[in-house]
């Protein structure tokens, strides 16, 4: 048979070559009769993955079937598929076939040519077959019904050590990194074993090989899973998704594809169902939303964008306030046999032209329906929740921070910022923002308290304004250093100054946060104390010192010392504190004497640019402490500095450049690829302090 009659095949198979020869073509002549009309074991030496052939040597180091003599056996050959082709639309599909070099592979010849070797199938040694065999029976009636489930099993172990396998009734085991697995099994139809709460890895039939050794995955990471189901045609997205730590997340995106509505679960215990609008991204913060959820302690919690009710151990409360009602139609013992109703208690208070109730250093005066109290338990309970409500939002803020700063160096090991790492840096650059939306409205609620006034207000609002532009400070030199996928020197010092100031930011307005907690209870104190010694000099000498308990129907006589010494207790509490305040206004003037001075640049066209022509004006801005020194600091202490690639040219632009002023306008003639720059000053130019 002469070459001609491999014309059909040429295009599939071309003739025998080894991988390095795959860039020439060759003619090898035959003489008749000197066709190989046989087959060959031989083990792979090479594998080109791309082309789906190998480099093979056989088994008994027989030439003659290599091109060359001193090939002494080695040639290349085409690998074979499970399927493929093509689709009538001309779509191709089909399968690759995964082999390793060392693996034995069965040699046949088309037509008995040796030019147009193909691998035949692919053959495991008998001692590595036997280990992944999944039934101890050596032969058996394949006829009985109980023995077909182990004998007709259908293993694959794949060379990441993730498995998949289906048993003879159809039961299926498929396994991922980290001792993931999906078990589906009859076995156990009262669920006695195959249960949620303690069946693992370690018991899952084909764990391991026949020697008993179990089969460990190679990657010890936990995998993330994300089913999507939606249609070409269809406008709905339903995803069930489970983050590598764990979280699970059911969603549904709204069909007008302006929002989500999903619920998720946590691995310390939280679960919450949310509807948002604006975004479908669950991972955004959204500009219209509302939550139902269970926290990590037990709390239930209703939220939406201005209200929050919580109910916990403590009670029911609603935007931080505790819910106290008296139920319409009920009623109450006396204390006689009989009860007292909510009319009982209404037409009591019409008789009553005064009533003065004093217990447990509450002071309570009834003058047509009008009540007076002084509680300061209530009112340190109430300053309190002010204070810890910030603080919980201020401690999620320094974990967010932390997560970042992790990541960030993670990330920034081999000074390369591949795609997927850029992406999880912006979900986190998200979670920091809404973390501290969360702490705005904390801000919101304090500083527009009608009892905060004065110094501790005007201090809050300027840290406050501080703490702002601490947070884009950092988020922008972040976003500047990654933009270009490649971390610098300079890019990872800017990043870790910036992280620095924000701590130092948060620090410091927590103090502020607490000072003004304080002075909110001390202004109500005060408020509930005039209003108490207005009752009293306006209307203590109608009062017949009678005090009438209501709900116990109980009357007794107070003697004016009794209630002097009540208001003197009240004055003694309340001095005790406007000393609390005055002592934490003075622990944080000493925070702010012990703070250093500080350079910050302002853009005011951000840090990164792209493509054409820009510009961008860079202000100086002096602090001591979260004080804005700018406009007291002579501009001539000041000097810009840039820093680039090019030495020579950094040393000529910073002759000319930025000295004695307070801001610069930078343009892309003075940047040719990337630049920081830096406003410098002395501080003995300042005082020395």
């Amino acid at each position: 048979m002469d070459g001609s009659q491999f014309s059909t095949f040429s295009t599939p198979l071309s003739p025998i070559r080894l991988q390095a020869q795959l860039g020439k073509e060759t003619k090898r002549m035959i003489q008749e009769g000197k066709n190989v009309v046989r087959l060959s074991l031989a083990r792979v030496v090479k594998v080109n993955y791309k082309y789906n052939t190998v480099d093979v040597i056989t088994t008994l180091n027989n030439n003659s079937t290599a091109k060359n003599p001193n090939d002494n056996g080695r040639f290349s050959a085409r690998l074979p598929v499970s399927f493929g082709g093509k689709t009538p639309d001309g779509n191709i599909y089909g399968a690759n076939t995964l082999v390793t070099v060392g693996s034995l592979v069965l040699i046949g010849y088309m037509e008995g040519n040796k030019d147009y070797p193909i691998v035949l199938n692919i053959y495991g040694d008998a001692d590595n077959q036997s280990q992944l065999t999944r039934t101890s029976f050596t032969s058996a009636d394949e006829s009985d019904e109980a023995l077909q489930r182990e004998l007709w099993q259908l293993f694959t172990l794949y060379p990441s050590m993730t498995y998949k396998n289906v048993d003879g009734n159809g039961n299926q085991e498929v396994t991922f990194s980290g001792k993931s697995f999906l078990y589906v099994t009859d076995t156990d139809q009262d669920n006695a074993y195959v249960q949620d709460a303690g069946f693992n890895y370690e018991d899952l039939p084909s764990s391991r090989y026949a020697n008993g050794e179990l089969i460990e995955p190679k990657s010890p990471y936990s995998p993330t899973l994300l089913y999507v189901h939606q249609g070409i045609y269809d406008k709905h997205r339903v995803t069930f998704f489970i983050k590598s730590d764990g979280t699970v997340r059911l969603g549904s995106k709204h069909t007008s594809g302006e929002g989500v509505t999903f619920f998720e679960m946590t691995t310390d215990g939280g679960f919450q169902v949310v509807q948002q609008k604006g975004t479908a991204n669950p991972e955004e913060t959204p500009e219209k939303f509302s939550k139902v959820g269970i926290l990590e302690d037990g709390t239930v919690v209703m939220k939406s964008q201005k209200h929050v009710m919580e109910v916990n151990n403590d009670g029911v409360y609603i935007d931080g306030k505790a819910i106290s009602a008296f139920v319409g139609g009920g009623s109450v013992p006396d204390g006689n046999g009989g009860t007292i109703t909510l009319e009982d208690v209404v037409d009591s208070l019409k008789d009553v032209k005064t009533t003065i109730t004093i217990q447990n250093g509450k002071i309570e005066s009834k003058v047509g329906r009008t009540e007076y109290k002084i509680d300061l338990d209530a009112v340190k309970d109430y300053s309190k929740e002010l204070f810890d409500g910030v603080s919980a939002e201020v401690d999620d803020i320094n974990k967010s921070l932390e997560n970042l700063d992790d990541l960030l160096d993670e990330s920034f090991k081999d000074g390369i910022i591949e795609e997927s790492e850029a992406r999880s840096i912006g979900m986190y650059i998200n979670n920091l923002n809404t973390q501290k939306s969360e702490l705005d409205a904390k801000y919101n609620q304090i500083y527009t308290n009608k009892y905060l006034t004065g110094d501790p207000k005007t201090n809050l609002e300027s840290t406050k304004s501080d703490f702002d532009l601490k947070h884009q400070a950092l988020i922008d030199v972040i976003q500047g250093a990654i933009i270009d996928g490649k971390i610098t020197t300079e890019d990872r010092e800017a990043i870790n100054n910036a992280f620095d100031a924000y701590h130092k930011c948060v620090s410091t307005l927590s103090s502020a946060f607490e000072a003004a907690a304080d002075a909110i209870a001390l202004a109500m104190a005060k408020e509930a104390e005039n209003n108490a010694k207005d009752f009293v000099n306006g209307e203590i000498k109608k009062v017949n010192s009678t005090i009438v308990q209501l709900a116990d129907s109980i009357s007794s006589k107070v003697e004016s010392e009794t209630f002097t010494e009540t208001i003197k207790n009240v004055n003694s509490r309340i001095a005790e504190t406007e000393e609390s305040v005055s002592d934490t206004n003075k622990r944080v003037e000493e925070v702010e004497k012990k703070l250093p001075y500080a350079c910050q640049i302002v853009s005011t066209d951000g840090v990164a640019f792209q493509g054409g022509t820009y510009s961008t004006t860079l202000f100086a801005k002096i602090t001591k402490g979260d004080q804005d020194i700018t406009a007291s600091v002579d501009a001539k202490i000041l000097r810009w500095t840039r820093i680039s690639n090019d030495a020579a040219a950094d040393e000529e632009w910073n002759k000319t450049h930025g000295i004695g002023v307070k801001s610069i306008t930078v343009t892309n003639a003075d940047v040719k690829a990337r630049a920081t720059f830096q406003c410098t000053f002395d501080t003995d130019d300042l005082g020395g302090e």
